[in-house]
């Protein structure tokens, strides 16, 4: 019986000694597959320019524009997110915020999960086909779960336009699953009603006329409503429509109308002297003014 009893406790050592040997194996294979990953994939320079690519759209380019339906708006607040398949195009995540042009930002995308290589590029536009690159970043802070690469990292970024921004989130080199992540950013928050890039305390016009051509009264003059320093051409025309229709009682309509038009005129000198507008636009504008029912009882 005592002979059993060594012959079992000998065998259960021998079997956990292999065990032990097998898993530092694994291990050390597991280990010399991340080194080898890395090794092949170090130079990931072609791999970011496909996704750039795609997310450009450079190989869509029969087909109609498409603005992104996003994962979330950026905000200042931290914001985690799960990617699913590290191959389709279709499951990058798209985030956007506003920004005026020089204001300097930081956005930084740790992994959650050992899985998640993540990388990241910042774009200006909300169209696929029309969005301009900006910046984007991959392995620049070294990862806390030991797995391949580093994260991505941009800090007192200074922003060139002023608008609405998408930051898309991707895969560079696939590590395995799950593959969670976090937004980590500074310099951006959600203050701005209109979406215009200009926060509401610093904006002449917190709620813009936003849209692409100067309509006064219903008439679409078909001229580009452009935007600069937090407003738009259709703005400051309003301001004097609103000025024009606080002055009507009921029986002064021909003399304001009259002002109206003589004060819209002087606004479009500045314009066309700017370059802003052509001498035929100008004319265009100033049609749809006399044609227009202004001044009109906002009492009414």
């Amino acid at each position: 019986m005592m002979k059993n009893l060594k012959l079992i406790t000998l065998l259960i050592a021998l079997f956990m000694l292999y065990v032990q040997c097998e898993q530092e194996s694994i291990d050390s294979k597991n280990s010399e597959s991340i080194i080898l990953n890395e090794e092949i994939l170090g130079d990931k320079t072609d791999i970011l320019n496909t996704v750039n690519e795609s997310i450009l759209a450079k190989n869509y380019q029969n087909r109609d524009a498409v603005e992104f339906v996003y994962t979330g708006q950026l905000c200042g607040l931290n914001i985690t997110g799960m990617y699913v398949d590290a191959t389709a195009y279709q499951s990058l995540h798209h985030y956007f915020f506003n920004g005026n042009e020089g204001d300097i930002i930081s956005i930084y995308v740790p992994r959650t999960t050992i899985g998640f290589d993540s990388a990241f590029t910042l774009y200006f536009g909300t169209i696929d086909t029309e969005l301009l690159y900006v910046a984007s970043s991959d392995d620049v802070i070294a990862d806390t779960f030991g797995g391949c690469f580093s994260d991505p990292y941009i800090g007192d970024f200074t922003l060139p336009y002023s608008g609405t921004y998408t930051l898309v989130i991707h895969e560079a080199a696939h590590c395995g699953y799950p593959m969670g992540y976090e937004i980590i950013t500074t310099g951006i928050n959600c203050n701005d009603a209109d979406f215009d890039g200009c926060l509401n305390e610093e904006d002449p016009y917190p709620n813009s006329i936003m849209t692409e051509t100067i309509i006064i009264d219903g008439i679409d003059t078909g001229v580009e409503n452009k935007f600069k320093n937090c407003g738009t051409m259709a703005d400051e025309i309003q301001d004097i429509i609103n000025q024009i229709n606080d002055q009507y009682t009921g029986d002064n309509y021909y003399i304001l109308h009259k002002k109206l038009s003589s004060e819209v005129s002087k606004l479009t000198y500045y314009w066309y002297k700017d370059r802003k507008i052509t001498s035929k636009e100008r004319t265009t504008i100033g049609n749809a003014i006399w044609k227009s029912n202004i001044p009109y009882s906002i009492r009414s």
